[in-house]
């Protein structure tokens, strides 16, 4: 089960924050992707993923921060993860998706990259 807070940060709250919780596994992803898919249709392509308190990721999971972020991409914005730690970060990595996705260790810092 995965949860989310969402949250406009940034100037002028051009940065869209995901704060997730729980487990990005098959049953979340095709809902969460349509509640993203939803923001970036209504112009918010600027995303952060916080995923602090996440504590699984599956297959599926990886593959849908590929789709949010081509997705972002395609509509002129980016998506950047903040805050990824423990068997997250060496999943992310094992699969090299940090070099498709920027990651930082704190929000700030993502927001940072965006005003940059």
């Amino acid at each position: 089960m995965i949860d989310y807070r969402r949250r406009e940060i940034g100037v002028d709250g051009q940065v869209l924050l995901m704060e997730l919780s729980g487990q990005l596994d098959a049953a979340a992803c095709e809902f969460l992707f349509s509640v993203i898919d939803g923001e970036i249709e209504d112009g918010r392509n600027q995303l952060i993923m916080d995923c602090h308190d996440l504590r699984f990721i599956s297959s599926i999971g990886l593959g849908m921060l590929i789709r949010i972020h081509s997705k972002a991409k395609k509509n002129g914005g980016d998506v950047k993860l903040s805050r990824v730690h423990g068997v997250i970060a060496d999943v992310i990595k094992l699969v090299m998706l940090d070099k498709v996705l920027q990651i930082y260790p704190t929000v700030d810092e993502a927001v940072a990259a965006f005003e940059a």
